[in-house]
């Protein structure tokens, strides 16, 4: 028969209506799958592999934006043809904004971590950001509260809005945000653009129009000056001929 699960906890009898368990530990889920009649020893201990992927995933995702943003905005991409957003001042401001995240210290610096370049990120000469795993292991292992803090500003619910220290993630969520947010960089952009386009295309309407009245004006003009030349053309024929019949003419002579 269903009932509550009972179990102790550092010596402390305890009872939870599910089996699964996720007051107890901040941040650990507790499976209670069996009675063993033993006590079961658990050891928490910080995940650093899981950290080194996040950041190299971190900066993976940095490099494959700077590659499109590098295509965009280059003079000369690989048809031979300037980029679509060549020489867009905002995708540059963009660019140089993100860059200065991974190069400038943090918002929320440590004594140890304050920078990028602290955990083994940096810039090759390319321009490419490059991950020095032997570095970031070791900032990892003997600086974890301050790698922790510096990317996080230890919240998981920092909002956008105010200017409150976030952590580069946050700051990365806040400059996102005021790109593509509502009433971010690239949202007003689409609807100046979409207006601009409703006004080319109303024009573009008006003209057709113009156009179409002149071809048939012109066409009219022309038809009638076409009948006249004929008129003109069949009146000099009749002058010639009564011409031709007048006596003394030089031909009659």
């Amino acid at each position: 028969p269903a009932q509550d699960a009972e179990f102790t906890y550092n010596g402390v009898a305890m009872s939870r209506s599910s089996n699964q368990v996720t007051d107890l530990i901040e941040g650990v889920q507790l499976d209670l799958m069996d009675d063993s009649g033993t006590s079961v020893r658990i050891e928490v201990a910080q995940d650093n592999n899981g950290a080194v992927t996040a950041i190299e995933n971190l900066v993976a995702a940095y490099n494959a934006f700077e590659s499109v943003a590098k295509e965009l905005t280059s003079l000369e991409n690989e048809d031979g043809e300037a980029g679509e957003l060549y020489g867009d001042s905002a995708i540059r401001a963009l660019r140089g904004q993100f860059r200065a995240m991974f190069l400038d210290e943090g918002s929320m610096a440590g004594d140890n971590i304050t920078r990028m370049s602290d955990m083994g990120v940096t810039f090759d000469r390319y321009g490419v950001l490059k991950v020095d795993t032997i570095l970031l292991t070791d900032a990892l292992e003997n600086h974890f509260d301050e790698v922790k803090t510096y990317f996080t500003a230890n919240t998981d619910d920092q909002l956008e809005i105010g200017v409150a220290d976030r952590g580069l993630s946050g700051d990365i969520m806040k400059m996102i945000d005021d790109y593509l947010g509502p009433g971010g960089l690239m949202i007003t952009r689409e609807q100046s653009n979409s207006q601009l386009l409703s006004r080319l295309e109303e024009d573009q309407t008006k003209l057709d129009s113009r156009m179409s009245d002149l071809e048939a004006r012109t066409t009219t003009q022309f038809t009638v000056m076409n009948k006249i030349m004929d008129e003109m053309k069949s009146l000099q024929d009749y002058l010639d001929s009564q011409m031709e019949n007048l006596p003394f003419t030089k031909k009659n002579n």
